[in-house]
């Protein structure tokens, strides 16, 4: 686990932001994986850390 993220910390990310109205989707993409996340900015949602962990996200606007 501990090689993927040195890998992934190594590597140049894709960040890919696009925004509907209120709502906003994040992709990053590295050689190791992808990530997508969609939320609503007021709005608190629940995520993972990247060694999996649970967490709850709160955006402000």
């Amino acid at each position: 686990m501990l090689r993927k993220i040195a890998v992934a910390a190594a590597s140049k990310p894709s960040v890919e932001i696009t925004q509907d109205g209120e709502t906003l989707s994040i992709k990053t993409s590295t050689s190791v994986r992808t990530t997508h996340v969609t939320f609503t900015v007021g709005q608190e949602f629940n995520e993972a850390t990247v060694d999996g962990r649970p967490c709850t996200v709160h955006t402000h606007p």
